[in-house]
This record gives structure tokens, C-alpha cells and sequence, in this order.
């Protein structure tokens, strides 16, 4: 079962490119996979296999937060870019969320998780 700000998109193929943890938000920027049911969904652009586009993951009204095995050194892909792997597992019950990758392992409680696209479509 997915989230429904997540259902139209493959985190296990999406790109992290920083987590930012401020007070209250949890922010993961991200080049998003769109799924094959996505609404938006368009032919991957050259050099790619999927469609991606930039975003955010946004978790709100966070009450409290804990990153364990924070990953050391993000790695360089063939564009020059940094990126911090995949999001290897997501999973939540109610208001708890737990996220794993190369970043490390993020739990967190928030009242709300949307998706914000952010790069050109």
C-alpha cells in the first residue's frame, strides 16, 4: 500500500539529492520516477530509461525526529551531480514514518507528507 502524495511515483528508482531537516519539515529533494500510471507521465527524455522529474517530499508539522547511520559522502553520477542513492524502503502506521538508503535510516512523526515538483517538466 503507498501513501496517495506517493501512489504516481517509483521511490525505489528515484534519486536523492539532499534531506533537510529544519524545525517542523522534513525535506527530500529528489529527481522523482514517475510510475507508469502517473497522469503526467511523458517518454523518458534522451539518456534516460524513465521519465524523472525534480521535486520535493515534504513531511509537515513534524514533532520529532531521529537519523541513524547517517550516510558519510553522497556519490558523483555521470552528469557531475551528488546524489544519495535510492529510497530503499518507506514505510509508516498513522503519523510515523521510516525511511532507508544510502542516507542512513530517517524516522520521523508528521502530521502530513505531500510532494511538491519543482523542476521543468
Amino acid at each position: 500500500m503507498t501513501l496517495p502524495a506517493l501512489s504516481s511515483y517509483v521511490l525505489e528508482e528515484s534519486w536523492v539529492l539532499a534531506v533537510t531537516v529544519q524545525p517542523a519539515v522534513v525535506t527530500l529533494d529528489l529527481d522523482l520516477c514517475y510510475a507508469t500510471d502517473h497522469p503526467e507521465l511523458r517518454a523518458p527524455r534522451d539518456g534516460e530509461w524513465a521519465y524523472f522529474r525534480r521535486g520535493l517530499i515534504r513531511f509537515t508539522d513534524v514533532t520529532s525526529v531521529s537519523w541513524q547511520e547517517m550516510g558519510q559522502r553522497a556519490a558523483t553520477d555521470a552528469s557531475g551531480e551528488s546524489d544519495w542513492g535510492h529510497i530503499d524502503s518507506f514505510e509508516w502506521a498513522g503519523t510515523a514514518f521510516t525511511l532507508e538508503g544510502d542516507f542512513g535510516v530517517v524516522q520521523l512523526q508528521a502530521a502530513a507528507v505531500n510532494v511538491d515538483l519543482t523542476g521543468p517538466a
